[in-house]
């Protein structure tokens, strides 16, 4: 049996990180609309305006993760199974994430919750949620990019071992014409 090639191992990491993503995000969601429903009575707060904001990174992240996951299930060639679009993904989510995580850990600090608050665990579990979500689209914007290393060097191999640099974009028509 043939081990995967670094690329191959990059797309199952991706997924990998994809479908969690999508798990912790969905939980999130739970956990949100729990607490959004807890407090309706401060409407027009800052703390449900930033769970709102927290609903819509989850409802965003289960979106696109199942549209990314399908898609390196499914397609093989074309704008979706181009590393580009995942790294623009990977690197948006990571920064609303981000935003989500110091926004909620600025509420649970004006609520009180180092000295031990009635809503403090999950206030605590939200914000921790938060944050993975964020290193985990961080880490799948590396493991992107050492996807498109890998790729190009395995393109760059596969030119020096068949000398055929039609296709390269790195030579130009002055070049190929010393060749010949």
């Amino acid at each position: 049996m043939q081990m995967p090639t670094a690329s191959q191992r990059a797309k199952y990491i991706e997924i990998f990180i994809l479908t969690l993503a999508t798990i912790f995000a969905s939980i999130e969601l739970g956990l949100c609309i729990h607490e959004r429903i807890n407090i309706n009575d401060l409407a027009g707060s800052s703390a449900t305006e930033r769970l709102d904001y927290i609903i819509f990174c989850s409802g965003w992240t289960i979106i696109f993760c199942i549209v990314w996951i399908l898609a390196a299930l499914m397609v093989n060639s074309g704008i979706l199974a181009s590393p580009t679009p995942h790294i623009v993904y990977f690197v948006f989510t990571a920064v609303l994430w981000l935003a989500a995580g110091f926004l909620w850990r600025d509420e649970t600090k004006d609520n009180g919750c180092d000295f031990g608050h009635d809503m403090c665990g999950t206030n605590k579990t939200i914000q921790g949620i938060t944050w993975m979500q964020a290193l985990k689209h961080v880490i799948g914007t590396i493991t992107t990019l050492r996807k498109m290393q890998s790729d190009t060097k395995a393109k760059s191999d596969a030119i020096k071992m068949t000398g055929d640099y039609s296709d390269d974009t790195r030579y130009d028509t002055v070049y190929l014409t010393d060749r010949v």
